[in-house]
């Protein structure tokens, strides 16, 4: 996953937006849009930077977004981080400037990623895109 710093910015804008109650706008599908642009895919090159912290804000967007877009989203996300995963079970990149190098910060941007789409962290109802009344 390519995830510049401003598609960090969007991720983390989309989500805001949703938190205010903000689900159908056209920046909102603007933002989805862009975020698509980037949907994990064999033979991508990657950059590392703000890998697990993208993930984590990209996997709580396409959740809110749910439909066709969660379930393209989240099977992809899931597998690439699942195979990133070292073998004592953590997450760490080499981008230092977020400190993802160490795997006590980016284990937990990536274990949250995954859990969203269990539905463990969130106060959602059960199914994706479902959204908690204002």
């Amino acid at each position: 996953m390519n995830v510049p710093v401003k598609t960090s910015c969007w991720m983390a804008a989309l989500v805001a937006l949703a938190g205010a109650g903000i689900y159908e706008d056209p920046q909102v599908t603007k933002g989805l849009d862009y975020l698509m642009s980037f949907l994990p895919a064999e033979n991508l090159v990657r950059r590392e930077t703000y890998f697990e912290y993208g993930h984590y804000y990209a996997a709580q967007a396409m959740w809110l977004a749910g439909g066709q877009r969660w379930a393209k989203w989240y099977p992809a996300v899931r597998d690439e981080l699942v195979a990133r995963q070292r073998p004592d079970g953590s997450w760490a990149n080499r981008f230092t400037d977020a400190k993802e190098d160490d795997p006590l910060v980016a284990t937990p941007w990536a274990a949250a990623a995954l859990a969203i789409g269990r539905a463990v962290i969130t106060r959602q109802s059960d199914l994706p895109g479902n959204r908690c009344p204002p």
